[in-house]
């Protein structure tokens, strides 16, 4: 998109890409987190390396511990914090990860010094309502994850991104179906830039397939 928030928000990606430092992408449902991470990663030193990434809330609090960390089964490969090494090890639903586990990982954190080896980018996907990010992390983790911060526009501020992304996604839905895109009115295009979005991008995605 082109609007002010996306323009910064590029420019803010490629920034955070060329640092070394480990880095916290919070931002509504639906907003792109995992491209970002991705993108992250693909602009910057680490991009010829591995790109790992795990979801903490998929797993129960022992099977986690054990892909991250280890010891895993011979046939399993290696902990995720060794498949990492040298790359970056992008953990999703950072917030679901124990206290436990929290401070395994900001033990890790510190073992590994700065620059660190393997960059570590977290990612909030969920947290209570009237909570932060800050809140759903220990203090001490969220300052060694939370000095380089992103967090991403929701799609209700992004303008004519929104008939831009519409419009753009109804045409690739089209050629995929074989039939015509749909000609979006002017009371039609009101709505789209009025509407709430509460699953922005992801829920934009779903209503273009439907037109």
């Amino acid at each position: 998109g082109a609007s002010p928030v996306m323009e910064r928000l590029r420019e803010d990606i490629l920034d955070l890409g060329q640092a070394d430092g480990h880095v916290l992408i919070d931002g509504e449902t639906g907003t792109g987190k995992t491209l970002v991470a991705h993108a992250l990663h693909a602009v910057g030193p680490r991009a010829g390396r591995r790109f790992v990434t795990l979801s903490c809330a998929a797993f129960a609090e022992d099977t986690l511990a054990r892909r991250l960390f280890g010891p895993v089964e011979e046939a399993a490969g290696l902990p995720l914090v060794e498949e990492a090494r040298g790359g970056t090890l992008c953990l999703e639903d950072i917030e679901a990860l124990s206290q436990g586990l929290q401070a395994r990982l900001l033990t890790l954190i510190n073992d590994q010094g700065t620059p660190p080896e393997t960059r570590i980018i977290a990612i909030c996907n969920g947290h209570a309502p009237d909570q932060t990010v800050e809140d759903a992390l220990r203090p001490d983790l969220y300052y060694r994850l939370g000095a380089l911060k992103l967090t991403l526009p929701p799609l209700r501020a992004r303008g004519e991104d929104i008939l831009t992304l519409f419009n753009r996604t109804a045409e690739q839905f089209a050629e995929e179906y074989g039939c015509d895109a749909p000609q979006v009115s002017a009371q039609e295009a009101a709505q789209l830039l009025q509407a709430p979005w509460p699953g922005n991008v992801r829920q934009l995605v779903n209503i273009a397939e439907r037109a």
